[in-house]
């Protein structure tokens, strides 16, 4: 059964319809009729839907030819979770009024959750018709056709909802499902129809890389240079492969051709300045890295690398300056801990006692979280070890 989570706001479509408007359907509507709309409202109200049921239930054979009353009706059984019977009661209320309010949404949320995947999509779209910006009928179309393979369409609709609730986890769950069931299916016509061309190779050597397979992945990306030599973004995927097996000889190698292809890449300049800066040549890193935060200033660990190529070069003010800006931009923690170390040695160089120490004192304050955590992993796994050394081979 479809997860209820979907559609916590689809709930707001199902309101019991007020005394008021039900009186209204009646020219004369009898003091008994008044007194089981109000009495079910309240109960329904209040959750006692046992109660609500049988109201509505006498309301409906009181006024058999009121729309709102079969909708009140089959909302009631739809909050007990009858909703073969909400469903008949959705039906009678459409045959008497076809154009009353949120009954088709009503109709194909609960076919929907019934597992008649067709029969919902056809209400939700008409439920769509007429309120194409609603974010709950947009979530519960995007799921039926999800269900139904048709991703294409899946995406746009939930992505409607998802702006309108950008926290419901729910919603995004389903959206990547349809972003990856959408790239297996586009996978498929690829490797179907261009087997052995380079994109093909681009998405098993990616594949490699994700897994971890490191080896495997860069032969694969061998392969796409063979075949399409000036391929953008090849050159800098070995590089990163490269760069994170610490073979920086190799790394520097693949950025220098990516960097022929796409010369005003911030973040592949920004990568081969860090490789050549490894390798201790900081001369012909410092452009690199300088270009990378003129092309991106956003770049926050670009920053460090080139405020640490300045200290490298003696250039102090510079390196506190950039320092400074990297620990500034909330870069990320590795990068802000190594940033305040740097920067303590650089105020030292300076004669600003009061200023290192204050950067000394934060990274022993970062060094001190990380060990905390690594600690703390340490005695979750030790009980897991435990067991797996006390079970029986």
């Amino acid at each position: 059964m479809t997860s209820p989570r979907v559609f916590s706001t689809c709930r707001l479509l199902l309101s019991l319809v007020p005394a008021s408007l039900l009186g209204a359907q009646l020219s004369d509507p009898s003091a008994e009729l008044l007194q089981h709309v109000q009495a079910g409202l309240k109960a329904g109200k209040e959750q006692r839907l046992g109660e609500a049921q049988k109201h509505f239930e006498t309301v409906v054979q009181l006024a058999p030819n009121m729309a709102e009353a079969h909708m009140n009706l089959g909302l009631v059984y739809h909050r007990q979770g009858r909703l073969n019977q909400a469903i008949q009661s959705f039906h009678k209320a459409l045959d008497l009024k076809p154009n009353l309010q949120g009954i088709h949404a009503v109709l194909g949320l609960d076919y929907l959750m019934i597992g008649r995947i067709r029969t919902a999509q056809e209400h939700l779209e008409k439920a769509h018709d007429s309120d194409p910006d609603n974010p709950d009928v947009n979530s519960a179309l995007g799921l039926a056709y999800l269900k139904l393979g048709e991703y294409e369409k899946a995406i746009p609709r939930l992505e409607v909802a998802r702006q309108a609730k950008p926290t419901d986890v729910d919603v995004l769950f389903y959206l990547a499902q349809a972003h990856a069931k959408m790239s297996v299916q586009l996978h498929e016509l690829l490797f179907q129809g261009a087997p052995e061309s380079a994109r093909v190779h681009q998405v098993r050597a990616e594949s490699f890389a994700m897994s971890g397979q490191s080896r495997e992945a860069l032969e694969e990306y061998k392969r796409v240079i063979e075949l399409k030599p000036t391929l953008p973004g090849i050159h800098e995927a070995m590089g990163d492969l490269y760069s994170d097996a610490a073979e920086y000889e190799a790394a520097e190698k693949a950025y220098q051709v990516e960097i022929k292809i796409s010369p005003e890449s911030p973040g592949l300049n920004y990568r081969y300045g860090s490789v050549l800066l490894k390798q201790g040549r900081t001369k012909e890193a410092l452009p690199h890295l300088q270009l990378a935060i003129e092309l991106d200033p956003a770049i926050a660990p670009a920053y460090y690398q080139l405020g640490k190529a300045h200290l490298d070069e003696g250039n102090l003010q510079e390196a506190q300056q950039y320092l400074s800006k990297a620990v500034e931009m909330e870069a990320p923690e590795q990068t802000l801990m190594s940033a305040h170390y740097q920067l303590s040695q650089v105020f030292k160089k300076l004669g600003q006692p009061e200023e290192a120490k204050k950067h000394r004192e934060a990274f022993k304050e970062f060094q001190q979280r990380k060990l905390e955590r690594t600690v703390k992993t340490l005695d979750q796994q030790e009980p897991a070890k435990k067991r797996q050394q006390s079970s029986p081979n």
